[in-house]
């Protein structure tokens, strides 16, 4: 009912948001990234009613990123005592517990949006713009900052390699990864990125079409 009702006031919206709140059991997302905002961006998907979410690490089973570490018990449904244990099979075990529908559907092979917290490869790009797949990119910066957008449509849109080729990015003299965003920042981008697909999977509405924006917690 909260999360029916909070699109009661959206265009369109005549039946006090129950549509709008249906549409996102069907609506199927991928997420590839080991970050705090990825694995936040699961927790409250699922929370908000997006029955299909599932998360990608691409870095070998081996990796450290695979398994729970002290950085992802920020004020999330994981404790210290998750500490050390996959993430993924953790995940699935309690994806049954803070879904809103107790349904529990499999993600199929077609997928209605993709988000990336992480740099996404040539091919990953040549690969969602052949099967006409919407991607919205996320960027941590340095200084506190992270970037939402652009969202891509294939063939309505600008490709990210376009929009990169307009704007000015300096180069860094070392490679060195961006930190981790805080426990405020983390839950900022996530609330925003959530709340902004909540409208996306029920009108294609959506505020970072062919758009970047730069958030920090001192302008937000």
């Amino acid at each position: 009912e909260i999360e029916s009702s909070a699109m009661s006031c959206h265009s369109g919206v005549t039946d006090n948001g129950r549509e709008a709140l249906l549409k996102r059991r069907e609506f199927r997302i991928l997420i590839f990234g080991s970050d705090r905002i990825a694995l936040s961006l699961v927790e409250h998907l699922c929370s908000s009613g997006f029955s299909q979410v599932a998360l990608v690490n691409r870095k070998s089973l081996h990796h450290p990123s695979q398994r729970i570490s002290s950085m992802e018990t920020f004020a999330t449904i994981l404790r210290t005592s998750d500490v050390g244990e996959m993430k993924i099979s953790r995940l699935k075990e309690l994806r049954r517990e803070f879904s809103l529908f107790a349904d529990d559907l499999q993600i199929s092979s077609a997928v209605d949006l993709v988000i990336t917290t992480e740099k996404p490869s040539a091919d990953q790009l040549q690969r969602w713009m052949n099967e006409q797949t919407p991607h919205l990119v996320i960027e941590r910066g340095f200084g506190g900052t992270v970037k939402i957008g652009p969202l891509v449509e294939p063939g309505k849109t600008p490709c990210l390699r376009c929009i990169e080729l307009h704007q000015l990015s300096p180069e860094l003299l070392t490679k060195r990864e961006a930190p981790e965003t805080s426990s405020a920042m983390t839950a900022l981008i996530t609330g925003i990125i959530t709340a902004d697909i909540a409208n996306y999977s029920y009108s294609s509405s959506t505020v970072f079409r062919a758009t970047t924006a730069e958030y920090s917690l001192r302008r937000f």
